[in-house]
């Protein structure tokens, strides 16, 4: 499976507000001389963090609506922001559903997980694991938490299952709500955690293998 044949997103979903912003990231990249992606991790952070109303909106909202509020619940939000505005720039960014690996096949654990993106590397002509706040990472960790990559997309609206040899299902699912993450968590475990194999299969518009 090629980038540009994945579903596309309805979340990541470009309009004039996050066209504007691309922009006001662009300049601001270009006068400070810095990388566009360190513009957009930093917009990012800059969104205000609150979860009163988690439950309510909780992976329902576009990137626009998003920037528009002002405000991130988590690590979806600052996903869907980050991608939709990568894109934008013209930089190929996905979005990783992972889960806390030491969690995954252990009856009663709690469910943890955290959104990941990969993006293209144009320099180095690779795909590598970006987390929106924190930038590139080797894998897909957090401090000491080891996370397993469970999915891929342009979105959790159309999210593609990978399988324990890294392949991707035929037809993405959507990972909207408690019940179809938990669903997801209990998908046959894939290969190791740090985001080397699982998608070897995978290829951007050229060709190019996602992760390879």
């Amino acid at each position: 499976m090629l980038f540009h044949e994945m579903q596309a997103g309805e979340y990541v979903k470009s309009d004039a507000i996050t066209a504007q912003v691309a922009q006001a990231i662009r300049t601001k990249a270009e006068q400070n001389g810095t990388p566009l992606l360190r513009e957009v991790s930093d917009y990012v952070k800059s969104l205000k963090h609150d979860t009163s109303d988690k439950a309510t909106v909780f992976r329902k909202r576009t990137a626009s609506e998003i920037i528009t509020s002002g405000y991130q619940t988590g690590c979806t939000d600052r996903g869907v922001v980050f991608l939709t505005l990568a894109n934008e720039l013209g930089i190929p960014a996905v979005y990783v559903e992972t889960f806390k690996a030491d969690s995954l096949g252990t009856p009663n654990a709690g469910m943890e997980g955290h959104v990941f993106t990969k993006v293209y590397d144009a320099r180095h002509k690779q795909w590598q694991i970006y987390e929106p706040m924190n930038g590139f990472q080797d894998s897909y960790t957090l401090g000491s938490d080891i996370y397993t990559p469970m999915a891929i997309g342009r979105d959790h609206s159309a999210a593609y299952l990978v399988n324990e040899r890294g392949e991707p299902a035929s037809a993405p699912q959507r990972i909207d709500g408690e019940e179809a993450l938990r669903a997801v968590a209990t998908h046959s475990l894939p290969q190791r955690a740090d985001g080397n194999s699982w998608s070897a299969s995978l290829g951007d518009r050229t060709g190019r293998k996602i992760g390879g």
